[in-house]
């Protein structure tokens, strides 16, 4: 091989033209680590909207709740029955009273405290 035909071989491994995969490569990673961190971000923004659905201060919400706490028969989870019992009393009252701040207040704190939150 003549060594003109070396320089054009080595010249072609550190020309710029020849790092064009590199790049490519590079903006291609770039693009799918946005586009996983997108995914992530909006996974993680969608139980924040659903839990904000179903902290409604009506009748359909209350009696999901009380069904919730009906449901709970384990001895061990008595305490936390007695506080979610208070919290929905509370939340009843403050509904009677069209507080519906208030009302959705004690929904989720019930809802916590039963461990639905």
């Amino acid at each position: 091989m003549s060594p003109s035909r070396a320089a054009a071989r080595s010249w072609a491994r550190i020309s710029p033209f020849a790092m064009g995969n590199v790049a490519q490569k590079e903006e291609n990673t770039m693009l799918k680590r946005a586009a996983a961190a997108i995914v992530v971000a909006a996974a993680s923004a969608l139980p924040v909207l659903a839990q904000d659905a179903m902290m409604k201060c009506d009748e359909a919400s209350m009696m999901k709740m009380q069904s919730d706490m009906d449901a709970m028969t384990d001895p061990t989870m008595k305490d936390k029955k007695e506080m979610a019992s208070k919290e929905m009393m509370m939340a009843k009252d403050s509904m009677t009273a069209n507080k519906m701040d208030d009302c959705k207040m004690h929904i989720e704190n019930a809802m916590k405290s039963i461990g639905k939150m």
